[in-house]
């Protein structure tokens, strides 16, 4: 597994001074999961770049999803630490590279 890690204290911090929401029409052109800091899965329009291999019995404690980079939801446990999106995520379009 990639050790593309993420500290997700740090993380909120840094997300409290970006714009509070990811406005509808907001089209990315990367779009990255990560799992207890670890990264899970990127994608473009080009197609799945990176899928980890995980156990279908695992539960990660923190769930992060980006877009382009910038986080734009965060779970820490049950509970919410970011939410930016301001419809669900599947309803954001990819912008080609």
């Amino acid at each position: 597994m990639q050790t593309h890690l993420l500290d997700l204290e740090r993380l909120l911090e840094e997300a409290k001074k970006l714009p509070p929401a990811v406005t509808p029409d907001y089209r990315w052109r990367v779009l990255e999961f990560f799992c207890d800091g670890y990264l899970a899965h990127q994608q473009s329009a080009l197609g799945i770049h990176y899928q980890a291999f995980v156990s279908t019995t695992y539960r990660p404690q923190q769930i992060v999803i980006a877009f382009d980079g910038i986080p734009v939801f965060a779970l820490n446990g049950n509970q919410v630490a970011l939410d930016r999106l301001v419809q669900p995520i599947d309803r954001y379009q990819c912008k080609p590279l």
